[in-house]
């Protein structure tokens, strides 16, 4: 197994605008490994990644991408936010959306090469969608469309994937398809999801870590219990079915 630490947070504070929202963080994640984030809304799991991709910059503490500052490697990191807006009447296509990804390594104002494309056309078999490159990107369904994203994301080749919340438009039938899709790309990146269904996260990541301003639990799911997420949630919890899935949903909503 490769050992390498892509990630590494100590002491971490961090404010959003003037409200501080993460408290004394401390987290690690090595190559190959897939980490579920869950917590209340509101309990900085977008700061997190953010203070990972360097566009907040922590109060105090020290954060280490790839043995870098988040700034410096930014570059070697795919991200999907959490909404992706835009106008579904837009004529943009699935490659044209995918190529978005190079802009890094082209620049804005260069075309995009034979070899651009030909990374389009790999990225897109990897993500199940290899006929899609003409088709309009809005005509496409919700867990289409994210796949197309994390295209954009895997298309600048990056030794680490962060997802924000990438299940909130995909129908809950194709939910454990994709989780397969991002079991596979682990082979080749460490990867970080924010979520907020537990049921998902427990069954389908490595780690996962319990976070709500400060981190209540990080390490095997199977270790995950429910006092630990009744801290995390400050709520108590039980557990309903869920699909064919556990769930555990707070008592208090």
């Amino acid at each position: 197994m490769n050992s390498r630490e892509v990630v590494k947070l100590e002491d971490v504070w961090a404010y959003y605008d003037s409200t501080l929202v993460l408290k004394g963080v401390n987290l690690s994640l090595t190559a190959g490994r897939f980490l579920g984030i869950i917590g209340p809304n509101g309990g900085g799991k977008t700061t997190l990644l953010k203070v990972i991709l360097g566009l907040i910059k922590p109060s105090r503490g020290q954060v280490r991408v790839l043995g870098q500052t988040p700034e410096r490697s930014r570059k070697f990191a795919g991200y999907v936010a959490q909404h992706n807006l835009f106008d579904r009447a837009f004529p943009i296509n699935v490659e044209e959306v995918v190529l978005m990804g190079r802009y890094r390594s082209r620049g804005l104002l260069r075309r995009y090469s034979r070899e651009d494309r030909s990374e389009v056309s790999r990225v897109l078999e990897r993500v199940g969608l290899p006929d899609f490159k003409d088709r309009q990107i809005g005509s496409l369904s919700g867990g289409e469309q994210q796949r197309v994203f994390i295209a954009r994301a895997l298309v600048s080749e990056p030794a680490i994937l962060l997802l924000d919340e990438p299940t909130a438009s995909i129908a809950l039938d194709m939910q454990v398809e994709f989780y397969e899709l991002l079991e596979k790309l682990k082979a080749q990146m460490a990867i970080i999801l924010v979520s907020h269904d537990v049921s998902a996260v427990s069954v389908h990541v490595d780690e996962v870590a319990c976070l709500n301003h400060r981190l209540f639990y990080h390490g095997s799911p199977d270790g995950l219990s429910a006092e630990e997420l009744a801290r995390t949630y400050d709520s108590p919890v039980h557990v309903i079915a869920h699909s064919d899935l556990p769930h555990r949903e707070s008592k208090d909503q």
